[in-house]
């Protein structure tokens, strides 16, 4: 326990010691914001890119609807004898349920893939900024070591 206050002392003293000055704080208060919007760009790209793959979805569940009601239309038929009717309700009941466990598969075959792009996103964009971050202050901290 002591050893991580020990570390934790020692870092607040390096951060009091290099970001001293308000510009430096004004400068990292920017970049973090930066950052913070960069990852809710991503997040909200990845947000478009799933609600337009459910709109095809939504053009997907239209066609099934229509073939639910041509086969409903064609059960309508009085001249249908009761053994095709049966075998009509038993293709749409087969039908349905493949329609069905497809659905949830691909809904979630695509749900997981989505959460892994937004994830693979942010962490992309927040890598790229603290890269950005070190490579902007690395010369900052090099003069106060010549300063000091």
């Amino acid at each position: 326990m002591e050893t991580i206050v020990l570390s934790l002392r020692r870092i607040a003293t390096i951060f009091a010691l290099t970001f001293r000055e308000s510009i430096r704080r004004r400068l990292l208060i920017v970049f973090i914001a930066g950052c913070l919007l960069m990852m809710l760009g991503g997040g909200s790209c990845a947000g478009f890119v799933y609600n337009t793959m459910r709109s095809q979805d939504a053009t997907r569940e239209e066609a099934l609807v229509q073939q639910r009601k041509e086969v409903e239309e064609y059960l309508a038929r009085p001249d249908l004898s009761p053994e095709a009717r049966q075998e009509a309700e038993d293709y749409l009941t087969m039908i349905s349920e493949e329609n069905a466990k497809q659905r949830d598969e691909a809904a979630q075959a695509q749900l997981e893939s989505m959460r892994v792009f937004m994830i693979v996103t942010s962490f992309a964009v927040f890598i790229f900024w603290l890269y950005l971050l070190a490579t902007f202050f690395i010369p900052f901290i090099a003069m106060n070591d010549f300063y000091t």
